[in-house]
């Protein structure tokens, strides 16, 4: 495999094509830590013995029971319903500061205020989610395109076909990241099993040990799922396939060419780290730019002072994220490409 060859195109099409920078910034949702949801948990505790329907004693270990109408306890989970004609009388009834009672208040009678803000915020990170897929798709589909064919698709083109993969893509790594969380809540209960047996100051020692010894299988795992995710990403994009299909076919791909896979990986590694620190220096002289323009400008006037500071901000921000969309679009073929070769390689081995 031409790993230079890989390279070079990637950039080609990256410097050639600046429509697909673009693309490029709108998937940047899709490409980083905003693409999943980290977590969803729900909880709930009943000792035995315990009678509940009587209220929620979890509740009342921090704040004392006083009775209301009867031999029932005073709840927040029982009056909930009555919550906006009553929440008056449950913060009186509690030897609490007047700041903590005006919170709780504030809290209890704009409670479906926050669950709206919380609905919207959901809707508009489902939104933003949408639009960063369909452009990781519609990437990924531009650069197919010029590849097989040396045809260019167009933004609008590439980003409506690019909708119909959103959430088979989004299933994908909400799949994996899943996984991957499982997965570190297991390894962090392995850890801490020494402790929970033998509850001695040396079974700290031992969790630790063996945390050390597992951190090298765990690597090779993130490893091979950090390559998984972008491989499989391009077969369900290129060959069609859906989540499960194009894990297994991704699979056997890199399997046959795991050499390759990990050198790609590692390219990738040493070019991202290439840019960051890049872009860290660009930072820091922006910064050292605004700081100067801004004490040369206040001398002046305060006012002309916080004027010259803005503007550099601005454009230090807009430089990060041209730079972040460019950087993502050569990442984006630079993966396409790889899958490619990838492919045309594992179909020519037995």
């Amino acid at each position: 495999m031409d790993y230079g060859k890989i390279i070079g195109r990637a950039w080609e099409i990256t410097k050639k094509y600046r429509w697909l920078w673009w693309l490029g910034l709108l998937a940047l949702c899709a490409e980083g830590s905003m693409s999943m949801p980290s977590s969803f948990f729900s909880s709930g505790n009943s000792g035995s013995g315990t009678d509940q329907g009587t209220g929620s004693d979890l509740f009342q270990r921090f704040l004392p029971a006083t009775p209301v109408s009867g031999d029932k306890s005073a709840s927040i989970f029982n009056i909930f319903p009555k919550i906006h004609a009553s929440s008056g009388d449950i913060l009186s009834k509690y030897p609490v500061s007047d700041d903590a009672r005006r919170a709780g208040q504030f809290l209890l009678d704009h409670v479906w205020t926050g669950v709206a803000i919380i609905l919207v915020m959901l809707i508009i990170w489902l939104v933003i989610l949408y639009v960063s897929y369909s452009a990781k798709a519609g990437l990924i589909l531009s650069v197919k395109s010029l590849e097989t064919s040396n045809k260019e698709l167009g933004f609008k083109k590439a980003y409506h076909e690019g909708r119909e993969f959103v959430w088979k893509l989004f299933g994908q790594d909400l799949i994996i990241g899943l996984s991957v969380m499982v997965g570190m809540v297991f390894l962090t209960f392995l850890c801490c099993l020494p402790w929970l047996i033998l509850h001695t100051d040396i079974s700290i020692f031992y969790g630790i040990m063996l945390g050390v010894i597992l951190a090298i299988p765990a690597f090779a795992v993130l490893l091979y799922l950090s390559i998984l995710i972008k491989v499989s990403s391009r077969a369900i994009v290129i060959d069609k396939l859906g989540i499960c299909d194009s894990l297994a076919h991704v699979h056997k791909i890199v399997r046959k060419n795991l050499g390759n896979s990990i050198i790609l990986w590692l390219i990738q590694l040493g070019i991202a780290l290439a840019v960051s620190l890049i872009m860290m220096l660009f930072v820091f002289i922006v910064v050292i730019i605004m700081v100067l323009a801004g004490i040369i400008a206040a001398v002046a006037s305060p006012v002309a002072g916080v004027v010259v500071g803005c503007l550099l901000a601005v454009v230090m921000i807009i430089g990060l994220y041209l730079a972040l969309s460019i950087f993502n679009t050569f990442l984006s073929s630079y993966w396409t490409i790889s899958y490619r070769a990838l492919s045309y390689l594992a179909s020519n081995k037995k």
